[in-house]
């Protein structure tokens, strides 16, 4: 049998048998590889002192396999392994990105080098969200100051011009009417043309005065209505007191007895042919007054003269009153 040596125990496997015949069974079925130990009672001693040799040496080569792996460890743990630190690298680029308010996300860098390419970030428009809930009324700003009322006048020979009453520069003077042209002939009457089709509504457009004089317009069919102008001019000055309306007033009764030709007369204090008179029945004698036909014929110095349609059968309480201007009523 060959010696054994060490680097053979790793890949042996040892096999003892009873007898060199329970060997050779084993050996006939294949449980046997070539590399195995096989023991059996007819080993020779010299197989014993190979063993135990093989073995020792096992246990040293194990020993110092466990030797290195602490020194390698604890050479690792104290840096021993660990070579000198090595210069500092070169600072790297700085990339600085960059949005667009179209959604477009760009980059630049501080090394001169290629960026990304630029890519749109912005997803698509999302849809219209609820409307929110009304805010509160803001505070009521301050009162403006008034502004100029522009006034315009048209002379009789066609000029526009403007007053203010700001004392600020008024528009230029324009002249509207155009010149006189010459009188054309006569033409002959064209032949009837045949009906237009009816033409569709015009709009109304009706006016209205607040009580500040601005006048502003509406219309029945939504139109863009003219700019609210202000018409009123300023306040003018008090005139003087005027006199009396009224010189003076008087009653009298027409008796039913005492009309003559159609004619009857009461006494009014201050009355003249030119006065100018209001005349009406009291209130009991309304209904005979107006059933009569009763009216102020002629006006004499202090006198009233009356007529009627037909003759009254009662007496009539009639009220006079003499007014300064106006017409006789």
């Amino acid at each position: 049998m060959n010696p054994i040596s060490t680097t053979e125990l790793h890949t042996m496997a040892v096999r003892v048998f009873p007898s060199e015949e329970a060997r050779a069974q084993a050996q006939a079925q294949g449980e046997i590889g070539s590399n195995d130990l096989v023991l059996t009672p007819d080993t020779g001693a010299s197989l014993y002192t190979q063993m135990t040799a093989a073995t020792a040496a096992a246990q040293a080569a194990a020993q110092r396999a466990q030797d290195l792996s602490d020194e390698m460890e604890e050479a690792l743990t104290d840096g021993a392994l660990q070579g000198p630190q090595g210069p500092a690298g070169a600072d790297g680029a700085t990339f600085t990105p960059s949005v667009s308010e179209a959604g477009l996300l760009s980059w630049s860098n501080d090394k001169g080098l290629t960026n990304p390419a630029t890519v749109n970030i912005r997803g698509p428009q999302g849809p219209a969200g609820s409307a929110g809930a009304d805010g509160t009324d803001g505070a009521d700003g301050a009162d403006g100051t008034d502004g100029a009322t522009f006034t315009p006048s048209v002379s009789e020979a066609g000029l526009l011009s403007w007053t203010n009453d700001k004392g600020l520069a008024n528009p230029a003077a324009v002249n509207i009417r155009g010149p006189q042209g010459p009188a054309g002939s006569a033409g002959a009457d064209g032949a009837d043309g045949a009906d237009g089709a009816n033409g569709a509504d015009g709009a109304t457009f009706t006016p209205s005065v607040s009580e500040a004089g601005l006048l502003s317009w509406t219309n029945d069919k939504e139109l863009t209505n003219p700019a609210p102008v202000n018409i009123r001019g300023p306040q003018g000055e008090a005139g003087p007191q005027g006199p009396a309306a009224i010189v003076s007033t008087a009653s009298g009764t027409l008796s039913s007895s005492q009309w003559l030709d159609g004619t009857q007369s009461i006494a009014v204090p201050g009355v003249t042919a030119n006065s100018n008179v209001i005349v009406s029945p009291a209130p009991e004698s309304f209904t005979a007054y107006s059933a009569a036909g009763l009216r102020a014929t002629t006006l004499l110095s202090g006198y009233v003269a009356f007529g009627y349609d037909t003759l009254p059968t009662t007496d009539i309480t009639v009220y006079v009153m003499v007014m300064n201007g106006g017409s006789s009523t």
